[in-house]
């Protein structure tokens, strides 16, 4: 898990009495963005903005640097399509997947699990993380390729700042 502000603490919360083996580990806990990610089978991003995205993301210790064949990762932080589509291109450069699945709920939701997910990508890799989604969320979608994950977050952003 990378990101601990609200929707990240209490996400965690609820992985870690779930009945999802494994083991849940923060880049605060471990150090660097790459030695949180080391052997992990899934990593999730809940990231602030885009300015702390990039800064676990990029660098030598980022997580491109560290994503391995095979790995799933997913940021389910509220970033434009664009980004995502970024953020999918690198990951595949190293052979690794990704999914764009913003959550969409207040502090409440994350600690109790209600959250609402909607997740862009490989069809095949959304159904691999539907079962950590099952553990945070109340209801996940998935809404087609790389990108439309981000799509209903970013209009509801847009929408709510007009308002």
């Amino acid at each position: 898990m990378q990101g601990q502000k609200v929707s990240g603490q209490g996400s965690t919360m609820n992985w870690v009495p779930a009945s999802v083996s494994g083991s849940v580990r923060t880049r605060t806990y471990a150090g660097t963005p790459a030695a949180a990610v080391e052997d992990a089978q899934a990593v999730i991003m809940m990231m602030w903005d885009k300015k702390a995205l990039d800064s676990v993301l990029t660098g030598d210790d980022g997580l491109f640097a560290a994503a391995q064949k095979g790995q799933i990762f997913i940021d389910m932080s509220t970033q434009l399509p664009e980004t995502a589509l970024w953020e999918a291109g690198q990951f595949a450069l190293k052979g690794a997947h990704f999914l764009d699945a913003p959550v969409h709920g207040s502090k409440g939701e994350a600690f109790s699990g209600g959250l609402w997910i909607m997740a862009g990508g490989d069809k095949s890799v959304y159904e691999q993380a539907s079962e950590l989604f099952d553990c945070i969320g109340e209801t996940h979608h998935y809404m087609g390729e790389q990108g439309r994950g981000s799509l209903p977050s970013s209009a509801v952003t847009i929408w709510s700042r007009r308002s």
